[in-house]
């Protein structure tokens, strides 16, 4: 019933990092670029609203498995990642401390400057 595993998603993450939160790193941006590329995909194929989300999740599971669409989608995904080096930095120590211990937090948290990317 479901579909065998991904390889470029398998690959993608079987990956030793330094710590947890390079691992996370890695995982928000392969989970944005499969997203913008999923929203994408949408806009190009039902430019006419799906009449249910019922009839929207077939066609678009239908989708992914015509003419290795899953594997084109999620290989431009993993191939979006290796030039992310420009969006890294955004995902700080700070960044982490204020997403799950807002309370520990003590005034503002710190800006990049262009320099520093």
């Amino acid at each position: 019933m479901y579909p065998p595993p991904d390889d470029e998603i398998r690959n993608y993450l079987d990956w030793t990092g330094s710590d947890f939160n390079e691992y996370q790193i890695r995982c928000f941006h392969l989970l944005g670029h499969i997203f913008r590329l999923v929203s994408d995909e949408l806009d190009r194929l039902y430019s006419i609203k799906q009449p249910t989300y019922a009839a929207l999740a077939k066609n678009w599971r239908k989708h992914m498995d015509e003419s290795q669409n899953r594997a084109r989608i999620y290989g431009q995904a993993v191939d979006g990642c290796s030039s992310d080096n420009l969006v890294r930095p955004r995902f700080t120590d700070s960044y982490f401390s204020l997403t799950f211990w807002p309370e520990e937090i003590a005034g503002e948290i710190p800006v990049l400057s262009k320099e520093e990317l």
